[in-house]
């Protein structure tokens, strides 16, 4: 067997081997004995005859880059799986944390639906009340007795404010993205050509997992993300 590549020094761990050199003159010089037309049967074996020693090199060249790749290829899958469990670790912390702040945003959604519901139904009782008191005064003075709720009202509405101000609600914002793990081009060719005319479309592949449709051929999930933002509260939000 030749030896193709060799070791050396430097930037570059390796290079081409003299050995190569004299073997391409070789084959230059035999192939220059070929007539660019063959017109004979003992002509047309020299070429194939030239053409299985050069399927050889190329055998010996591929099995000598192969030995020499091995102990970096080793190398790389010790390091990919050092990544990969330190990616896991950190990302396996990042998600518990996350999961538990969409559970707390959520919470807090409904405490606030509800909230808006007591309020609203209070507000209602409130002024219901101030209607059948206005009804029984006299025509001159439920004018009056109108502005007068009006001020007992904001300052019901001043009161809620100055107490959510002292235990604030946290606004919800949660983001929702798609990650791809695999596609079968073969199984979602087969199932919808729309998303894959040349090669997958991942941007609407994502848009079809969001909207809740199952797209053949690809193993993805939802990710939720939450962000905590505190929100304020303003008198102008009640509505007089």
């Amino acid at each position: 067997m030749e030896t193709y590549i060799t070791p050396c020094t430097g930037d570059a761990p390796y290079m081409l081997a003299p050995a190569y050199g004299n073997l391409i003159k070789s084959l230059e010089d035999q192939v220059a004995n070929v007539p660019e037309v063959i017109e004979d049967q003992d002509t047309a074996i020299t070429a194939t005859a030239i053409i299985a020693r050069v399927n050889g090199f190329i055998k010996e060249a591929e099995a000598e880059h192969k030995k020499l790749k091995a102990p970096y290829l080793e190398r790389s899958r010790l390091l990919d799986g050092i990544k990969k469990d330190i990616v896991s670790t950190l990302s396996a912390v990042k998600d518990t944390l996350n999961n538990r702040i969409v559970a707390y945003q959520r919470a807090e959604q409904e405490k606030a639906r509800k909230a808006a519901e007591e309020a609203a139904a209070k507000a209602a009782e409130i002024a219901a009340q101030a209607a059948a008191e206005r009804e029984k005064l006299a025509p001159e003075i439920q004018t009056a007795h109108a502005a007068a709720t009006d001020i007992v009202a904001q300052q019901a509405a001043a009161n809620i404010i100055a107490a959510a101000a002292a235990a604030p609600v946290a606004g919800t914002r949660i983001s929702r993205r798609v990650e791809i793990k695999s596609v079968n081009i073969v199984t979602l060719a087969a199932a919808r050509i729309d998303l894959c005319k040349i090669e997958a479309d991942l941007t609407k592949i994502k848009a079809e997992i969001l909207a809740g449709k199952t797209v053949p051929g690809v193993e993805a999930c939802i990710v939720e993300t939450a962000s905590v933002r505190a929100a304020s509260t303003n008198i102008n939000d009640f509505d007089f």
